[in-house]
């Protein structure tokens, strides 16, 4: 039986490494703050009839949930627009 063949890294050109794109960083916080809503949604109740006066006990509830939805928005919209030059992203502001 012959030996076994050794491989030596000194005679192999390096490969470049593969920097990770601003792309992966973006979608990954869309995610984030995906799983973060539906986490929101979930956390609502059902109300058991519909009558003003059964929605009136949630209003306070509702109410911190469509703040808390907005906050996030604008954090969205700030991870987004955030990093181009301002005269990129003018009219959203």
């Amino acid at each position: 039986m012959g030996k076994p063949s050794i491989v030596r890294s000194a005679g192999v050109p390096n490969k470049p490494e593969k920097s990770m794109g601003k792309g992966r960083l973006e979608a990954f916080s869309d995610g984030v703050i995906a799983i973060i809503i539906t986490i929101m949604v979930l956390e609502l109740k059902v109300p058991h009839g519909a009558t003003l006066d059964v929605l009136l006990p949630l209003a306070p509830v509702l109410l911190c949930y469509v703040l808390s939805f907005i906050y996030i928005g604008i954090y969205w919209n700030k991870l987004q627009y955030g990093n181009y030059p301002s005269s990129f992203y003018q009219g959203f502001r």
